[in-house]
Protein backbone atom coordinates (compact mmCIF):
# COMPACT_ATOMS: atom_id res chain seq x y z
CA UNK A 1 0.00 0.00 0.00
CA UNK A 2 1.26 3.46 -0.89
CA UNK A 3 2.34 5.71 2.00
CA UNK A 4 -0.26 8.37 1.14
CA UNK A 5 -3.07 5.80 1.13
CA UNK A 6 -1.75 4.49 4.44
CA UNK A 7 -1.93 8.02 5.83
CA UNK A 8 -5.52 8.44 4.64
CA UNK A 9 -6.41 5.11 6.25
CA UNK A 10 -4.73 6.18 9.48
CA UNK A 11 -6.64 9.47 9.31
CA UNK A 12 -9.86 7.48 9.15
CA UNK A 13 -8.98 5.61 12.33
CA UNK A 14 -8.37 8.95 14.03
CA UNK A 15 -11.59 10.45 12.65
CA UNK A 16 -13.48 7.53 14.20
CA UNK A 17 -11.90 8.39 17.55
CA UNK A 18 -13.02 11.97 17.03
CA UNK A 19 -16.56 10.93 16.04
CA UNK A 20 -16.82 8.87 19.22
CA UNK A 21 -15.94 11.98 21.24
CA UNK A 22 -18.54 13.94 19.25
CA UNK A 23 -21.17 11.25 19.86
CA UNK A 24 -20.34 11.25 23.56
CA UNK A 25 -20.87 15.01 23.75
CA UNK A 26 -24.23 14.64 21.96
CA UNK A 27 -25.23 12.06 24.58
CA UNK A 28 -24.24 14.45 27.37
CA UNK A 29 -26.28 17.19 25.66
CA UNK A 30 -29.30 14.92 25.44
CA UNK A 31 -29.09 13.99 29.13
CA UNK A 32 -31.25 16.46 31.04
CA UNK A 33 -31.66 18.50 27.84
CA UNK A 34 -28.25 20.12 28.05
CA UNK A 35 -28.08 20.60 31.82
CA UNK A 36 -25.51 17.84 32.16
CA UNK A 37 -22.24 19.14 33.59
CA UNK A 38 -20.33 16.72 31.34
CA UNK A 39 -21.47 18.52 28.18
CA UNK A 40 -18.70 20.81 26.93
CA UNK A 41 -19.67 23.14 24.09
CA UNK A 42 -16.04 24.24 23.71
CA UNK A 43 -15.02 20.64 23.10
CA UNK A 44 -17.66 20.39 20.35
CA UNK A 45 -16.32 23.61 18.84
CA UNK A 46 -12.77 22.23 18.98
CA UNK A 47 -13.93 19.10 17.13
CA UNK A 48 -15.64 21.15 14.43
CA UNK A 49 -12.69 23.53 14.15
CA UNK A 50 -10.33 20.58 13.68
CA UNK A 51 -12.59 19.11 10.99
CA UNK A 52 -12.57 22.46 9.18
CA UNK A 53 -8.81 22.76 9.60
CA UNK A 54 -7.64 19.31 8.55
CA UNK A 55 -10.19 16.88 7.06
CA UNK A 56 -12.10 19.53 5.10
CA UNK A 57 -8.97 21.34 3.87
CA UNK A 58 -6.48 18.55 3.27
CA UNK A 59 -7.85 15.02 3.69
CA UNK A 60 -10.99 15.37 1.56
CA UNK A 61 -9.42 17.48 -1.21
CA UNK A 62 -6.56 15.00 -1.62
CA UNK A 63 -9.06 12.13 -1.73
CA UNK A 64 -10.88 13.99 -4.52
CA UNK A 65 -7.63 14.23 -6.50
CA UNK A 66 -7.01 10.51 -5.98
CA UNK A 67 -10.58 9.67 -6.98
CA UNK A 68 -10.09 11.59 -10.24
CA UNK A 69 -6.95 9.57 -10.99
CA UNK A 70 -8.83 6.33 -10.32
CA UNK A 71 -11.66 7.33 -12.67
CA UNK A 72 -9.15 8.08 -15.42
CA UNK A 73 -7.93 4.49 -15.19
CA UNK A 74 -11.08 2.54 -14.39
CA UNK A 75 -14.86 2.75 -14.68
CA UNK A 76 -15.24 0.75 -11.50
CA UNK A 77 -16.65 2.65 -8.58
CA UNK A 78 -17.77 5.64 -10.65
CA UNK A 79 -21.12 5.94 -8.83
CA UNK A 80 -19.54 5.51 -5.41
CA UNK A 81 -16.83 8.08 -6.18
CA UNK A 82 -19.49 10.55 -7.31
CA UNK A 83 -21.39 9.98 -4.05
CA UNK A 84 -18.23 10.37 -1.95
CA UNK A 85 -17.23 13.63 -3.62
CA UNK A 86 -20.74 14.97 -3.03
CA UNK A 87 -20.52 13.86 0.61
CA UNK A 88 -17.28 15.80 0.99
CA UNK A 89 -19.24 18.95 0.14
CA UNK A 90 -22.13 17.95 2.40
CA UNK A 91 -19.75 17.29 5.30
CA UNK A 92 -18.11 20.69 4.84
CA UNK A 93 -21.46 22.50 4.72
CA UNK A 94 -22.85 20.61 7.70
CA UNK A 95 -19.65 21.25 9.67
CA UNK A 96 -20.07 24.97 9.12
CA UNK A 97 -23.74 24.87 10.05
CA UNK A 98 -23.04 22.93 13.24
CA UNK A 99 -20.22 25.29 14.14
CA UNK A 100 -22.56 28.24 13.72
CA UNK A 101 -25.25 26.67 15.94
CA UNK A 102 -22.83 25.63 18.68
CA UNK A 103 -21.19 29.08 18.57
CA UNK A 104 -24.61 30.48 19.46
CA UNK A 105 -24.76 28.09 22.44
CA UNK A 106 -21.28 29.19 23.53
CA UNK A 107 -22.49 32.81 23.45
CA UNK A 108 -25.52 31.90 25.61
CA UNK A 109 -28.04 32.25 22.79
CA UNK A 110 -31.03 29.96 22.86
CA UNK A 111 -30.87 27.08 20.39
CA UNK A 112 -33.36 24.23 20.79
CA UNK A 113 -31.60 21.08 22.00
CA UNK A 114 -33.64 19.12 19.44
CA UNK A 115 -32.07 21.19 16.65
CA UNK A 116 -28.56 20.54 17.92
CA UNK A 117 -29.20 16.83 18.39
CA UNK A 118 -30.89 16.49 15.00
CA UNK A 119 -28.03 18.19 13.17
CA UNK A 120 -25.43 16.42 15.28
CA UNK A 121 -26.84 12.96 14.64
CA UNK A 122 -27.27 13.70 10.94
CA UNK A 123 -23.62 14.73 10.86
CA UNK A 124 -22.42 11.70 12.78
CA UNK A 125 -24.36 9.31 10.53
CA UNK A 126 -23.05 11.00 7.38
CA UNK A 127 -19.46 10.83 8.61
CA UNK A 128 -19.69 7.13 9.51
CA UNK A 129 -21.46 6.21 6.25
CA UNK A 130 -18.82 8.15 4.34
CA UNK A 131 -15.87 6.49 6.08
CA UNK A 132 -17.38 3.03 5.60
CA UNK A 133 -17.87 3.57 1.86
CA UNK A 134 -14.32 4.82 1.41
CA UNK A 135 -12.74 2.02 3.44
CA UNK A 136 -14.83 -0.84 2.08
CA UNK A 137 -15.47 0.17 -1.50
CA UNK A 138 -12.97 2.70 -2.82
CA UNK A 139 -9.70 2.33 -0.93
CA UNK A 140 -9.23 -1.29 -2.12
CA UNK A 141 -9.89 -0.12 -5.69
CA UNK A 142 -7.40 2.74 -5.29
CA UNK A 143 -4.78 0.31 -4.05
CA UNK A 144 -5.38 -1.99 -7.05
CA UNK A 145 -5.59 0.65 -9.78
CA UNK A 146 -3.01 3.33 -9.01
CA UNK A 147 0.64 2.78 -9.80
CA UNK A 148 3.72 4.40 -8.30
CA UNK A 149 3.94 7.02 -11.06
CA UNK A 150 0.31 8.00 -10.33
CA UNK A 151 1.15 8.47 -6.66
CA UNK A 152 4.16 10.60 -7.57
CA UNK A 153 1.99 12.87 -9.72
CA UNK A 154 -0.60 13.14 -6.94
CA UNK A 155 2.04 14.06 -4.37
CA UNK A 156 3.59 16.63 -6.73
CA UNK A 157 0.23 18.28 -7.38
CA UNK A 158 -0.86 18.64 -3.77
CA UNK A 159 0.46 20.43 -0.70
CA UNK A 160 1.17 18.53 2.47
CA UNK A 161 -0.51 19.70 5.66
CA UNK A 162 0.42 18.19 9.01
CA UNK A 163 -2.37 16.82 11.16
CA UNK A 164 -2.66 19.37 14.02
CA UNK A 165 -4.45 16.96 16.40
CA UNK A 166 -3.14 13.45 15.75
CA UNK A 167 0.16 14.35 14.07
CA UNK A 168 3.65 14.38 15.52
CA UNK A 169 3.30 17.98 16.71
CA UNK A 170 0.00 18.76 18.44
CA UNK A 171 -1.23 22.34 18.20
CA UNK A 172 -1.91 23.83 21.63
CA UNK A 173 -5.52 24.65 20.75
CA UNK A 174 -6.26 20.91 20.41
CA UNK A 175 -4.46 19.64 23.53
CA UNK A 176 -7.65 19.49 25.62
CA UNK A 177 -9.48 17.65 22.84
CA UNK A 178 -6.72 15.06 22.51
CA UNK A 179 -6.60 14.62 26.30
CA UNK A 180 -10.38 14.01 26.32
CA UNK A 181 -10.13 11.45 23.52
CA UNK A 182 -7.29 9.61 25.25
CA UNK A 183 -9.10 9.69 28.62
CA UNK A 184 -12.30 8.24 27.18
CA UNK A 185 -10.29 5.48 25.52
CA UNK A 186 -8.43 4.74 28.75
CA UNK A 187 -11.81 4.36 30.49
CA UNK A 188 -12.70 1.67 27.97
CA UNK A 189 -15.25 3.92 26.27
CA UNK A 190 -14.18 3.16 22.72
CA UNK A 191 -16.21 2.95 19.57
CA UNK A 192 -15.99 -0.34 17.73
CA UNK A 193 -16.04 0.33 14.03
CA UNK A 194 -14.33 -1.20 11.02
CA UNK A 195 -11.81 -2.97 13.23
CA UNK A 196 -10.54 0.23 14.90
Amino acid sequence: MNALLERLTSDHANFIRLMYCFRQQLAFLEDDQGDNDDFDVNLILDILDYINTYPNHWHHPIEDVIFDYVLQKSDQGRDVVSMLKEQHQQIEQLTQRLESEFQKVAMDSTVPVETLLGLGNQYLNLQIEHLEAEENQIFPLIDDVLEERDWQKIEESTDDIKDPLFGSSIEKVYENLLDTIISSEADGSQIQYMGY
